[in-house]
């Protein structure tokens, strides 16, 4: 053989091993995998969720893997399901059903596609189901059946919302007429399900198609997907041969569906954890068994506070608080009290919620708001202590508030409890100099059981378990609510300022208030904040800073209360982008939520003579209707929708609620709606609704 034949015969084997291509067993045990740019690290994939970094392609993971996503890494208890008889009909073609089931939990480690599991999302109890793709397609029989039946009926044993992430082809063909029925079974569970009130959530994955999409999968209380997942019943070219049109390239993807409604909401898999406990948040708010068993286990809302605190070496229990509880005026009162301390050179560490521009505005340590590297450093090391436990949103950053408040122990705590002082968080502090009780009104009702959605159940949860301390009351919209608190807190051994019977002002001439208390009188100056409602919180303020004998002069309440900083709370906006579209017009924000606030804001209102525009943005839980009765003479309302708050009612909707006023429009922006008035000079316009509203406000101006 000479050196021309030998070259040749190396080339040939060289063609021989290129054209030899891997297995589907070699591509599955390997370390790499492809996508848009070729070759892939399963393990870079894997620390981003198997979602393309490049193009963002959301590869196919099997239901650990999905369970990990929502609960948290091996944070749940996957549930045994049933198993029916296998192979009923003794289906063989080029290899039998047997030996295909036998493979497939082989390379899943799965007895069935479908797998349940229960957790916790963010504290709430969920069952969970999903179907693996790998496993014959993710097609359903008798078995997946009875998988989904089962996590259905364990939901509703437990009262818990069910979430389901179905993928596959549609019903076994090796099953045939019993895959088929299981259509049927596990559409009349589902049915089940809503009868018993309980959310059913759906996402859809890549690919969902025939039978899944034709039975249970499109039953959801809502429907998330994934982004680029397929979702269909019949294949695109058979659609396309049948209608003899070209279809659109993006033809049956999640995408394409969501347009023509049926999805209502795309969701990249790393914000599926947020938006499903967010979402369920408020669906769990509804009058059924879970909301009720959520709100009475009042021991289960503190303890995975309690226990981070424990492992930071409870903090809480080293400083010194003022609680300020109430439904309106917290935080103007609290902005208050910083002014008149801060005036007499005692700086204070306040806690406050919910923030309105960032998050940063929670947390003032020695009259200083935290800067982002230290709120950065602070949430990870406290997060890093809590070790994956479970806890909220609300929780973590309490403790966090605490743990750093310990390097600022001499100071006073100025402490916002928020929704209802028994369940808050906040409610874990020993050392209470004094208890502010501000303006109580109705609010946040869709946390209360049905028949206990009134203000004497509110006036209970706000007051009743107040620590002995000095307790200061407000001014409250009626005497009814004044002597219910006076009735709830009679056993507390505090000392007890009530408005009216301790402290009371009244208004003078050129706009001077005459304060008096046990302490004496008071001549002040005309407060720097809009609105006769914002005395009586400077009031408040002042009753409980003179009671507690911090050597606060007059002098200093007087300078103080002409000096408070405060955002969202009937601010006139004087410059800026929307302020241009409206040069002539007053601009005003105001972060009013709720009926009580609606009455006071409106009451400012009235003493401007001159056309009032209202623009509204609400949150979906919110009584809309009782909110706007309280307000008359507005010439306009424009309802638009809220920006980046998946717990907003939409605009258009809250339009429609609003249909028996003649003078209600939507549009879907803020600058759309400024834009759309039908202004004269000095026309007043009104921006409220809610506090979330107004941070995007401020963001975009």
């Amino acid at each position: 053989m000479n050196w021309i034949t030998k070259a040749l015969s190396f080339g040939e084997k060289i063609k021989r091993v290129l054209k030899k291509r891997p297995s589907k067993e070699d591509v599955a045990n390997s370390d790499w995998t492809s996508c848009c740019k070729g070759p892939i690290l399963k393990k870079d994939l894997e620390e981003n969720l198997w979602v393309c970094n490049s193009c963002g392609k959301h590869h196919r993971i099997n239901c650990r893997q999905r369970f990990d996503i929502i609960f948290g890494r091996n944070a749940y208890e996957i549930l045994d399901t049933p198993i029916p008889a296998e192979d009923p009909l003794q289906w063989t073609d080029t290899k039998s059903y047997k030996d295909r089931l036998k493979s497939a939990r082989k390379k899943t480690n799965q007895n069935t596609a479908v797998m349940i599991a229960k957790g916790r999302i963010n504290g709430l109890e969920v069952t969970a189901g999903a179907i693996n793709f790998d496993f014959i397609g993710g097609s359903v029989g008798a078995a997946e059946g009875e998988a989904i039946i089962y996590g259905v009926q364990h939901a509703i044993d437990n009262q818990t919302p069910f979430v389901f992430f179905p993928c596959g082809g549609g019903q076994r063909m090796f099953e045939s007429p019993i895959a088929l029925a299981n259509m049927t079974r596990t559409t009349l569970a589902i049915n089940e399900l809503k009868k018993n009130n309980l959310p059913y959530l759906v996402c859809f994955t890549d690919p969902t198609a025939g039978g899944i999409t034709a039975s249970f999968a499109m039953l959801g209380d809502i429907h998330f997907a994934e982004p680029g997942c397929l979702i269909a019943f019949a294949g695109k070219r058979v659609i396309q041969a049948t209608v003899k049109e070209e279809l659109s390239s993006d033809f049956q993807t999640s995408e394409f569906v969501e347009k023509h409604g049926f999805v209502d909401r795309i969701v990249e898999r790393k914000d599926l954890k947020t938006e499903i406990s967010l979402l369920l948040s408020i669906l769990l708010k509804k009058d059924n068994a879970v909301n009720e068993k959520q709100i009475n286990e009042t021991s289960d809302n503190i303890e995975p506070l309690a226990k981070l605190c424990k492992k930071l070496g409870d903090p809480q229990k080293k400083l010194k608080y003022i609680s300020v509880v109430g439904t309106n005026g917290k935080y103007s009162t609290i902005q208050v009290l910083r002014s008149i301390l801060k005036n007499a050179n005692i700086n204070c560490n306040i806690y406050t919620s919910p923030h309105i521009q960032k998050i940063n505005e929670r947390f003032i340590f020695n009259d200083k708001e935290i800067s982002d590297d230290n709120l950065s450093n602070l949430l990870i090391e406290v997060e890093n202590v809590n070790n994956g436990e479970q806890i909220t949103y609300f929780e973590i950053l309490t403790a966090a508030y605490f743990y750093h408040a310990r390097k600022f122990k001499d100071k006073i705590n100025i402490i916002e409890s928020g929704l209802f002082h028994r369940f808050d968080a906040t409610n874990i502090i020993d050392n209470n100099l004094s208890s502010i009780v501000t303006s109580i009104g109705l609010d946040h009702l869709d946390w209360l059981p049905k028949n206990e959605q009134n203000i004497e159940k509110i006036v209970y949860e706000k007051t009743s378990s107040l620590l002995n301390s000095t307790i200061v009351v407000s001014k409250q919209s009626s005497d009814k609510k004044l002597n219910l608190i006076k009735k709830t807190i009679n056993n507390n051994q505090s000392k007890k300022i009530i408005y009216k019977d301790d402290f009371n002002y009244s208004l003078r001439e050129n706009g001077f208030i005459y304060y008096e208390d046990e302490y004496g009188g008071l001549k002040l100056p005309k407060p720097n904040l809009l609105g006769n409602f914002q005395i009586d919180n400077r009031a408040t303020a002042i009753a409980a800073v003179r009671n507690l004998q911090l050597g606060v002069k007059d002098k200093n309440i007087k300078e103080g209360i002409t000096r408070i900083k405060s955002i969202a709370r009937l601010q006139e906006i004087k410059s800026g982008r929307l302020k241009n579209i409206c040069k002539d017009n007053k601009l005003y924000l105001d972060g009013s939520h709720n009926p009580l606030g609606a009455k006071a804001l409106n009451e400012y209102l009235n003493t401007h003579d001159c056309k009032k525009h209202l623009i509204l943005g609400m949150m979906s839980n919110k009584d809309h209707e009782e909110y706007l009765s309280k307000f008359n003479n507005i010439s306009s309302i424009t309802t638009i929708d809220i920006p980046n708050q998946p717990n907003a009612i939409k605009g258009i909707d809250l339009k429609n609620k609003l249909n028996k006023y003649t003078n209600v429009n939507y549009k879907k922006s803020i600058e759309e709606a400024l834009v759309s008035l039908n202004l004269e000079k000095d026309d007043l316009i009104m921006i409220t609704g809610s506090l979330y509203l107004a941070g995007e406000l401020l963001n975009l101006n």
